[in-house]
């Protein structure tokens, strides 16, 4: 054998000729070529994921700078300021059972979500009662979420649409009301905590020379799950993603269906799903026990009203995701009880989403199948406000940021492929691109402003919805809490002229005459609707309520026990109803009525001061044997 061709058998492979070898070469060149002038403009700073995750994350945290010189609203002044159950570690017990508005006297229990409530006890033990640091503490979990949506995306879509889609879910302004207002911040601990349910198995899956460690991620995936529903029962949404992934999304890749396989078989992912349904059973189960049901039972609207709004709401949901002006922190939504062309769009848009969904999956097209799950799934459960909410308070920005995450993705596989199909158009897309990002991030510092304070934030609702009834009776209570009767009385009238037939806003106006010292009026007012053949049982419930304290503060008892028995009969386990006999029962000096009163609402609503009351009436009958005369 010559030099020659022993040189070039060390040069080219076997089977592979000098001139095909150079040919490759050439065609490789070629392809490299054609590559760099597809590059769109943002491949300029698409350099390491370190850098770019860096980037975003710092965009992320000096975008919402403004909120840290916020101060506290709305429900932060009952769940933060007055709330003695997350000032000491001795509440613990307290807050993982019962509902989250414990707190509150006589609060309809509607929600558990002990993770949320032990998340403001971390942080009131870390920061105190300073505003700003609190709302640091949300910007801050804001920045970790923007992190964990940058790995969980990266485990299945490259680097630049990664980074397309964690830029606009950072800089996205229908997350502003999650971020400034502090008491949302349940909104944002969910989402990280689901997201990195959803990451886990993927990631597991990558693990294939380390059993151990990919077993461990997908016990992670499971507790972050069930961290996430005792966090906020929304979670459940992302139940069918995770399950879908569990056995059918294990591979790194996209697959098309006759692709599809079960890793190692398919009993782990058949095992996968059970503990995912088994941790979903254990949560709805202790909640049951908690809230001593569903916490739907009594509701503001009917499951007839529910129905028929519900895919409505979905469309709204829809526009604010895809168009996000003229936010707020009220809309006002119409009920509907009967076929609507708003019904039937929204019926539509849900079954196509859902097609879209399985036709992404039965085509391998995993990224564009999570994504738009994620913009739909989280969606459902928010509607369910409408069942509990006063007209108003239905629809709100904070219930979009996890479904945001799936627009994002979308979007930002959108842009890929517009970038791949118009390679001339790069300078006009990337413009756009970087106008759509500067949009957004110009309407999420502007936005934030209207969380400054309470009448900011109702003034800034008027303006998107000036006949939202619940925002003028909003004002009026806020008016009324600081001292302003004649304005607080005002805008209850206004409220009422604006909604007359919302037993919510009369009952609000026949509240205010009450705390204002005007009983006669408020009287009449609750007379006149508890006639009301229409009034919802919760309604009715709390009108009665109402009515045996303005009794009770007329020296009326007899009437007052009279409301009171009739609110037992409809439900004995109204909260505020044991807790008022009692106060009736101790004016009378009936003091082991009393006594016996005050323990039972303590044993229903978990209300300290019924508590309170009930050991010092004990206390007294122990003291004096005559003490019930």
């Amino acid at each position: 054998m010559s030099i020659s061709t022993r040189k070039s058998k060390g040069a080219t492979p076997v089977g592979v000729s000098t001139t095909q070898e150079r040919a490759s070469i050439v065609h490789l060149r070629a392809q490299s070529s054609g590559s760099k002038d597809q590059r769109v403009g943002v491949d300029r700073f698409v350099r390491s994921s370190t850098q770019l995750i860096v980037a975003t994350l710092l965009l992320g945290f000096a975008i919402y700078v403004p909120s840290l010189s916020l101060g506290f609203i709305h429900d932060d002044h009952s769940q933060i300021e007055k709330n003695r159950q997350i000032e000491s570690w001795s509440y613990v017990g307290k807050l993982v059972t019962t509902h989250v508005w414990s707190q509150r006297t006589g609060e309809i229990a509607h929600f558990y979500r002990p993770m949320f409530s032990l998340w403001l006890l971390v942080v009131h033990s870390t920061v105190g009662p300073s505003p700003w640091l609190w709302h640091l503490s949300s910007v801050l979990l804001n920045t970790l979420t923007i992190f964990i949506v940058f790995i969980f995306l990266r485990c299945f879509v490259s680097v630049r649409t990664c980074t397309l889609a964690t830029i606009l879910f950072a800089v996205h302004p229908i997350h502003v009301d999650a971020v400034s207002w502090v008491s949302a911040a349940d909104e944002i601990l969910f989402t990280a905590l689901a997201v990195l349910a959803l990451f886990f198995p993927v990631a597991a899956a990558t693990q294939q020379d380390c059993a151990t460690h990919a077993a461990r991620l997908r016990i992670l995936s499971v507790l972050c799950y069930v961290a996430a529903l005792f966090t906020k029962e929304t979670a459940v949404a992302v139940l069918p993603i995770l399950i879908l992934s569990a056995l059918l999304w294990q591979e790194h890749d996209a697959v098309r269906l006759s692709d599809l396989k079960f890793r190692n078989g398919p009993a782990r992912g058949l095992r996968l799903t059970g503990y995912y349904l088994l941790g979903t059973v254990f949560y709805f189960a202790v909640r049951s026990a908690v809230l001593h049901g569903s916490g739907l039972e009594t509701g503001k609207h009917s499951w007839k009203e529910v129905a028929f709004t519900s895919p409505s709401l979905i469309l709204f949901y829809g526009r604010k995701l895809l168009w996000p002006t003229g936010l707020s922190f009220f809309y006002v939504n119409p009920i509907l009880s009967t076929f609507t062309w708003s019904f039937w769009v929204g019926v539509t848009a849900l079954v196509t989403a859902v097609g879209l969904i399985v036709w992404c999956t039965l085509r391998g097209r995993r990224a564009a199948a999570i994504g738009i799950a994620l913009v739909l799934l989280p969606v459902l459960p928010a509607v369910n406000a409408l069942r509990i909410y006063e007209q108003g308070n239905l629809t709100h920005d904070r219930y979009l940021y996890l479904p945001s995450i799936g627009l994002c993705l979308v979007a930002a596989l959108a842009i890929e492929h517009a970038f791949a199909t118009w390679p001339r158009a790069r300078t006009v897309l990337t413009t756009a691109l970087f106008a759509l990002y500067a949009w957004h991030a110009y309407l999420t510092v502007i936005q934030q402003r209207y969380y400054r304070s309470d009448e900011v934030s109702l003034f800034r609702g008027l303006e998107i919805a000036p006949d939202n009834a619940l925002v003028m009776e909003s004002l009026g209570k806020v008016y009324l809490k600081q001292g302003d009767e004649e304005s607080a009385l005002t805008w209850f009238r206004k409220a009422q002229l604006a909604a007359p037939a919302d037993p919510h806003v009369t009952l609000e106006l026949a509240r205010g005459l009450f705390q204002t010292g005007h009983y006669d009026d408020a009287e009449k007012i609750l007379d006149e609707l508890l006639q009301r053949s229409s009034l919802q049982d919760g309604q009715r419930a709390l009108g009665f309520l109402y009515l045996a304290n303005l009794q009770i503060q007329k020296g009326n008892l007899d009437q007052a026990e009279r409301c009171l028995h009739r609110l037992e009969r409809m439900n004995p386990k109204y909260p505020g109803l044991h807790r008022t006999l009692g106060v009736v029962f101790q004016t009378e000096q009936r003091i082991a009525e009393a006594e016996a009163e005050y323990a039972k609402e303590f044993e229903i609503t978990g209300d300290e001061e019924a508590r309170r009351q009930a050991v010092g009436l004990g206390r007294f009958l122990r003291a004096s044997p005559n003490g019930n005369k």
